[in-house]
């Protein structure tokens, strides 16, 4: 909802203003350098092995989350997409704080408590319907099958906990650095000076 007082500041009219581009890119930036480091820290953990993608089929799209880079992608992705809903709507100077969006918090909560569940929790029934690597690939994965067949290439272990807390951990940090980037920069002193930099000029409009 928009806030009780007007102030003389004005929100954007484009969706490619200054502000909402940078805003946008910031949060862009800030999720793919988390996403590079998890893959980083992926590669390096001694229970990895490489996704053998050269056995599996592409039209078979069910068969290629069965590996570790799926779940670290679902892992740091989806919570950056849940959490963006209310890091763009924290409100500043047009809109009420989110925190008086219920119906938004309450979206947000359930998704991330299912999100957090499903990256930490150990293996059931509920990990299994999204392919989470806290299985064991080995007995359930053709493509995993196929290469060990083909030239013996073994099947990762279960992703250990360890690792899915720091992957957890890692995602939340920069999830917090998205939001900070968002309150102290964006409707902060830099957001400041790009809207007086590049203020909103009134248009004329033209009949046809």
């Amino acid at each position: 909802r928009p806030v009780e007082k007007l102030s003389k500041m004005r929100p954007t009219a484009s969706l490619l203003g200054p502000i909402t581009v940078a805003s946008s890119l910031g949060m862009s930036v800030i999720s793919t350098i988390c996403l590079v480091s998890g893959l980083c820290l992926m590669k390096n953990d001694e229970g990895y092995e490489e996704w053998p993608s050269e056995y599996s089929a592409g039209n078979l799209w069910w068969e290629l989350s069965d590996n570790w880079e799926a779940t670290v992608l679902y892992a740091i992705m989806f919570p950056f997409l849940v959490m963006s809903a209310a890091i763009f709507s924290l409100g500043y100077e047009f809109r009420l704080p989110v925190h008086f969006n219920f119906n938004l918090m309450i979206n947000v909560a359930v998704l991330m408590g299912l999100t957090i569940y499903i990256i930490l929790a150990d293996d059931d029934y509920f990990t299994d319907l999204f392919h989470m690597a806290s299985k064991d690939f080995s007995t359930v994965s053709p493509v995993w099958q196929h290469a060990y067949a083909e030239d013996g290439t073994v099947a990762p272990d279960a992703m250990s906990t360890s690792f899915r807390l720091k992957l957890f951990f890692l995602t939340m940090g920069f999830i917090v650095l998205a939001w900070l980037w968002q309150l102290l920069v964006m409707d902060g002193a830099v957001g400041d000076y790009i809207r007086k930099k590049y203020p909103n000029v009134k248009r004329a409009a033209y009949r046809l």
